[in-house]
């Protein structure tokens, strides 16, 4: 049977050349249909062994799959050296594939255009104060403000579970949510005159957990102050944990639903616009066919 034999940065493989005639377009395929049969086929690659399985396989089976100790914009630039279609990749792989590079892309678009408005414009006090914020609240600096802003949202957030938990208990299980709880406590804490009932401050405790606010109840002492404003806090947490899970579910199934629906042909321009700008030089590829007369 005809031949040939591979070698990928070291690693070699052989396969043989119908498996290559079965896709004449790609780099592989081209080079079986210019080899003539009385030829021995040494090939030489300077490329990632650990792509090439999928692309050999590719070969054998009809079937792409990207490897999943790979960089989905990795495997990318394999396939266009390979010069195969990224839609030849299976449908369990292709989802992926597709929502990482939009992604990516729109994540270097992003940069770009974050970059050159930078460039463009002095800081003032106020983005400065901003970008300050931002680095506290994203921990960029290990900063006594950063520790303690790290430290206050452990503390909820270990608050909340060790409530939840304690509710699993049959002495500590209760109809009351954390919520209620909050009010119970500003309650307790704010004169008769401002809340004169305990539904009264559950009122406080909703409007305040969900960062509404209408106003009509206010707390008036320093204690009904700092309980509301860890309250309002809770009410925060949760909602960027929950939010987080809803973003995440939707952008999934909204980037399964645009697959279909955006042409392959602005796709793969839109990818490629932006990662030629962020692509560093890449060690050279060649390839050295030796042919020897049998």
């Amino acid at each position: 049977m005809d031949r040939f034999f591979i070698n990928v940065s070291g690693t070699k493989f052989e396969i043989s050349k119908a498996a290559l005639l079965t896709q004449p377009d790609t780099r592989l395929g081209k080079i079986a249909l210019l080899t003539s049969i009385s030829e021995k086929k040494d090939l030489y690659f300077d490329r990632p062994a650990t792509a090439f399985e999928s692309i050999l396989t590719f070969y054998q089976t009809r079937k792409l799959h990207m490897p999943p100790n790979l960089c989905p914009n990795s495997f990318k630039e394999e396939l266009d050296y390979w010069q195969i279609d990224y839609e030849y990749l299976d449908k369990c792989c292709l989802y992926s594939f597709i929502q990482f590079m939009d992604m990516h892309t729109a994540r270097i678009e992003f940069q770009h255009e974050q970059n050159e408005t930078l460039s463009k414009t002095v800081v003032s006090k106020c983005s400065a104060m901003r970008n300050r914020v931002w680095k506290i609240i994203d921990y960029h600096e290990a900063t006594l403000l950063s520790k303690l802003y790290l430290i206050v949202g452990i503390t909820i957030v270990l608050l909340s579970v060790g409530v939840l938990a304690l509710s699993t208990l049959s002495n500590f299980r209760s109809p009351v949510p954390l919520l209620l709880i909050f009010g119970n406590i500003v309650y307790l804490s704010e004169d008769r005159h401002n809340i004169d009932s305990i539904p009264q401050g559950w009122w406080l405790g909703v409007i305040t957990i969900t960062t509404v606010g209408f106003g009509d109840v206010v707390p008036t002492s320093v204690a009904g102050k700092i309980i509301c404003s860890a309250c309002a806090l809770c009410g925060i947490l949760t909602l960027a944990l929950l939010t987080s899970i809803f973003v995440e579910t939707f952008m999934s199934l909204y980037g399964v639903a645009q697959i279909d629906t955006v042409p392959k042909e602005d796709r793969i321009r839109r990818w490629d616009h932006y990662s030629k700008k962020n692509r560093g030089n890449g060690r050279p590829d060649f390839i050295d066919i030796k042919k020897t007369k049998i």
